[in-house]
């Protein structure tokens, strides 16, 4: 379980900014019934993303359209399925 430190800190990340220092492709997945994190932040982290960087890198988001914050079993075995074609 993640604490309120947790919490308090990604409410206030920069997705795009974090990611950048990373080299390599990207990979989001994101249910779109998240009640919590949008899928708009997703989908605005993926533009900020294009706009800033220029190295080649690729960022790619995949959208459950059934799925909340916590993703259900069927849910899970589609994102494992997303991450193994993504690391393929």
């Amino acid at each position: 379980k993640l604490g309120r430190c947790y919490a308090a800190d990604v409410m206030d990340m920069d997705l795009p900014e974090a990611l950048m220092p990373y080299g390599g492709d990207i990979l989001l997945l994101h249910g779109e019934r998240d009640r919590i994190v949008p899928i708009s932040y997703s989908e605005g982290a993926i533009a900020a993303w294009k706009r800033r960087q220029d190295s080649g890198r690729s960022i790619l988001m995949h959208a459950h359209p059934r799925a909340g914050h916590g993703f259900s079993a069927a849910a899970d075995r589609w994102a494992m399925a997303k991450i193994v074609d993504f690391l393929a």
